[in-house]
């Protein structure tokens, strides 16, 4: 009985703090601008059924940029689903960057490799942590220096949540903002 309610207060809490949390979800719809090469691959997988798809034989050059949209000053988790076709590899696929002004101002970034996947096939978020000092008009989140023949790369949506959730905790459970639930703890 106490897991039930401490489960049906956490489910309040979660949909309190999450509505009052502005999310931003993009995907392959909703202006993200694919390359020459980068085609939109219907797959049951992907969260609507479809992805940006990038082959391995594909040219050097951008995946895919954009949406260009405000943000305002703060800390923000941006999260990006992929997936490669194979995992083995150990050499840099891509770039995956936060940036304004056409790339002039950087907020953050990381090289993804095929090893970094758990598994081949198989979605995985990876979330880099930016902080924007000042609000921007023209935000854009791009798959930049992909490298050519190393493997098929796929992304499935980005996520752009505010950081400033940093957990739920009662002595009943504990939410971490890693989304570790533990029951009973302190």
């Amino acid at each position: 009985m106490k897991i039930k309610f401490a489960l049906s207060v956490l489910f309040f809490l979660l949909a309190t703090t999450c509505s009052m949390a502005q999310i931003i979800f993009l995907d392959e719809n909703k202006n993200l601008t694919r390359i020459t090469e980068t085609v939109l691959l219907a797959d049951q997988t992907a969260q609507d059924g479809q992805c940006i798809f990038r082959p391995a034989s594909a040219g050097s050059n951008v995946m895919w940029y954009g949406p260009y949209m405000p943000l305002p000053a703060g800390q923000y988790l941006v999260s990006t689903r992929l997936k490669v076709a194979s995992n083995t590899a150990t050499a840099a696929l891509l770039r995956i960057d936060v940036v304004s002004a056409s790339g002039a101002e950087i907020y953050g970034g990381i090289w993804i490799a095929p090893n970094m996947f758990k598994n081949s096939n198989s979605w995985e978020l990876f979330t880099i942590p930016v902080t924007i000092p000042n609000g921007i008009s023209n935000l854009e989140v791009r798959g930049i220096s992909f490298q050519t023949g190393i493997t098929d790369v796929s992304l499935d949506y980005i996520q752009i949540s505010p950081a400033g959730i940093n957990g739920i905790y009662t002595s009943d459970f504990t939410l971490s903002n890693k989304g570790d639930l533990g029951l009973g703890t302190t």
